[in-house]
């Protein structure tokens, strides 16, 4: 059991670190925080739209160049999750 245990240690301290960061955004079109209920359904399209734009390549290429990233936006976009929490204004981005 020893030997296993320092194996494991010695294989877990050669492994490059993998970070994960999440945001979850509220989708707010009226800026002012102030919603009525055509507010709150215009939010919970735009927050679908808003999903969908997160991968888009133009944003992808310029994530890459402003964090001067060595990636194809293909796979700088295969590393990103964007969600609607439901049919809240909720966006969940994950990377």
């Amino acid at each position: 059991p020893a030997l296993l245990t320092a194996l494991a240690f010695l294989y877990t301290e050669r492994q490059t670190p993998m970070y994960q960061a999440q945001a979850k955004l509220l989708v707010d079109p009226s800026g002012s925080g102030e919603m009525d209920y055509n507010a709150i359904l215009s939010a919970q399209q735009l927050t679908k739209t808003y999903q969908k734009l997160v991968k888009n390549r133009a944003v992808m290429e310029g994530v890459i160049q402003t964090l001067g990233l060595q990636l194809s936006p293909d796979a700088l976009a295969g590393q990103i999750t964007a969600a609607a929490d439901g049919n809240t204004q909720l966006l969940l981005v994950t990377v």
